[in-house]
């Protein structure tokens, strides 16, 4: 998210000398284990991270800007698995069909940030693995909950976490699909876990719920594609182009999910 980012890079210090990280900014461990079958993947992965700090932004951080990076060679994957999907369909060839589906799969679930998990990028930049003791779960999206405590507080809160800003404005034609991240994030909040933080569990809740809108959305264009009508095609094609950028947390904009955690722990304190 780009709540998320900007407030990570608040903290984010010159502790770190050169000598203490690779000059390469490393792929982070779960897209690294995920990819493992995949060494093209990586190979692409480790090319834009380094391409990041070869070609820094001028206004954007640079853990955003790698972030950004990642999101686009996972958005270039999931593309190519799709149509290779879309060519083992005309085949007879079941076993390659489900291959591809698999791998299809797997580019989507990488998607989610979730799946990212470890804290090696995030020790390349400058945060300290030892913010995370005792082995929690690391991972970027973990972050956001400092924003909690800085959060301003609006003094009274709804009795559901709101979608973000950003996700409304990209869902704005599509009421159906704000019903259904709606809907996950009352699960998050009327079946909360004994052990993940609340606003942890909205967030993954958004992240598959996402998945599968998108996923339904790759295959409307997939099927437009072949059943070959214009129309269809040009709908599909533009629905895809507005919410395929949901598919990214940096998009996800705006910080009222958030200060709905902040008041609500308030409120529970």
């Amino acid at each position: 998210m780009q709540g998320l980012n900007q407030d990570a890079l608040m903290t984010q210090t010159n502790d770190s000398s050169p000598d203490s990280v690779g000059k390469r900014p490393p792929v982070p461990q779960g897209l690294r284990e995920s990819f493992k079958d995949y060494p093209d993947h990586i190979a692409r992965l480790e090319s834009a991270l380094q391409e990041s700090v070869d070609k820094p932004s001028p206004i954007t951080p640079p853990l955003e800007f790698a972030i950004w990076a990642i999101e686009g060679c996972i958005d270039t994957f999931i593309d190519e698995s799709r149509e290779k999907v879309r060519i083992a369909e005309q085949t007879v060839d079941q076993e390659a069909i489900a291959l591809a589906r698999s791998t299809h799969l797997l580019m989507l679930h990488s998607a989610a940030k979730g799946a990212w998990k470890g804290q090696n990028l995030m020790d390349y930049f400058g945060f300290p693995s030892s913010k995370y003791p005792n082995g929690q779960s690391q991972r970027t999206d973990q972050d956001v909950q400092m924003t909690q405590e800085n959060s301003p507080s609006s003094g009274s809160i709804d009795e559901y976490p709101p979608v973000p800003e950003g996700l409304q404005k990209i869902f704005q034609e599509y009421p159906e699909y704000m019903d259904r991240l709606k809907s996950a994030l009352k699960e998050s909040v009327d079946s909360p876990s004994l052990v993940t933080p609340p606003l942890e569990i909205a967030i993954w809740n958004l992240e598959d719920c996402l998945d599968s809108i998108l996923g339904e959305v790759n295959r409307e264009l997939r099927e437009a594609e072949e059943d070959g009508d214009p129309v269809k095609l040009e709908a599909a094609e533009k629905k895809r182009r507005q919410l395929g950028p949901a598919g990214f947390s940096h998009n996800w904009k705006g910080s009222n999910m958030f200060a709905y955690f902040e008041a609500r722990g308030n409120r529970q304190s």
